[in-house]
């Protein structure tokens, strides 16, 4: 018996022989994605912040009249170093307690930090800090809250380096988009998978004999004549 091989044509012929049932399994799942994410999903609300990274700590720098202020390559290079640790830091769960006490919110550490994330703004030392809530007031509170503790809790673990505030947050009460011409789409590729890998698995498992060609393609053995099919002639 030989290999089963299946080619470009073989997986298009499937596809055209079983396109109602692929057809109402990406329809199902993109209606299902479309309703769900349109009139079920919770309207999420975001605030921001930034923060400006040095390694030096300008408070502890004497000020003469004529001084300027410059900053040197090795400077930005090593406060994109520790903007890393900086980070670390601040996503500790001491870090968040403290969040967690002066802001007032009802949360826990673990959900407080779940809605906050910290990352480089363009890959430079300012430091982005965003907060993702449900409720608009909780993410504009959290990124204010971040923002005001976080200089001092900075200066408590480092020495050197500071934490200058660029951007407060700024209430919004505009929803975030939700996404749902994505979320429909996304869900009708994966029907189509299913779908297709359902009818593989038929076609795979299905041993019948319709023509010669299944003959020929699965086995050692030539095809010598065909009898035709007739429907009886009525007398």
């Amino acid at each position: 018996m030989k290999k089963n091989e299946f080619t470009f044509m073989d997986i298009l012929s499937m596809i055209l022989r079983h396109w109602l049932i692929i057809g109402i399994v990406v329809v199902v799942f993109a209606a299902a994605a479309f309703i769900n994410t349109h009139y079920f999903s919770t309207p999420m609300y975001s605030a921001d912040g930034t923060l400006y990274i040095s390694n030096v700590n300008k408070s502890d720098t004497p000020v003469y009249q004529n001084q300027t202020s410059e900053v040197t390559l090795t400077e930005l290079m090593t406060s994109q170093e520790l903007l890393k640790s900086y980070v670390e830091v601040l996503n500790t769960d001491r870090f968040f307690s403290r969040v967690k006490s002066v802001s007032g919110l009802r949360y826990s550490v673990a959900s407080l930090k779940s809605m906050v994330s910290m990352d480089s703004l363009n890959k430079t030392e300012i430091l982005k800090i965003k907060a993702v809530a449900a409720d608009p007031k909780v993410a504009f509170v959290l990124v204010q809250t971040i923002i005001s503790l976080a200089p001092d809790e900075i200066e408590w673990v480092f020495e050197g380096g500071s934490l200058k505030t660029l951007d407060y947050p700024a209430y919004s009460s505009t929803p975030l988009p939700n996404n749902t011409t994505r979320n429909t789409v996304l869900a009708g590729v994966v029907g189509f998978i299913l779908a297709f890998a359902l009818v593989f698995i038929i076609e795979i498992s299905d041993k019948r004999i319709k023509s010669h060609e299944d003959i020929a393609t699965r086995y050692d053995y030539y095809i010598l004549g065909e009898i035709p099919s007739f429907k009886p002639v009525n007398s």
